[in-house]
């Protein structure tokens, strides 16, 4: 196993069923995990980052619903593109965020939402959008 699909997935998987059973056993309180829009359909130039934040985000999908039953919840938000130091050479457009309004999602996100919250919201619709194309139409296209 790669050193990448440990830090992203494997070790996220860890902690999450740990943050988990504690929630259960105290039955109150939310695990927030942060994956990625990445996750929501798998591209050529990112397969094992998608992979790890999708199985992630399925993961978590699954923890919420165990710890609705009793009185938790867990919550996966998946960001789009985010402006920080990692991504400062890329070229920023309107589907870009700051890292504040990310974590003005993930506060509300803590107080009431889930089990899945798009950060900002309508990356759910764009990503809506690219899981529909059938595979031949989704194989031309270059994202």
């Amino acid at each position: 196993m790669t050193p990448f699909i440990q830090t992203n997935f494997t070790s996220a998987v860890a902690w999450s069923l740990a943050a988990s059973g504690i929630l259960e056993r105290q039955h109150s309180g939310t695990l927030i995990v942060i994956g990625s829009v990445a996750g929501d359909r798998g591209r050529r130039s990112n397969f094992v980052y998608g992979a790890c934040k999708g199985g992630l985000a399925h993961l978590i999908e699954g923890i919420a619903h165990k710890l609705v039953a009793f009185g938790a919840r867990a919550v996966i938000i998946k960001p789009g593109f985010v402006d920080t130091p990692m991504t400062a050479a890329f070229d920023k457009g309107v589907l870009w965020s700051k890292p504040e309004a990310v974590a003005a999602i993930i506060a509300r996100a803590a107080e009431r939402g889930g089990p899945v919250i798009y950060a900002p919201a309508f990356w759910g619709l764009i990503m809506l959008i690219i899981r529909q194309f059938p595979t031949f139409v989704f194989n031309k296209l270059n994202i």
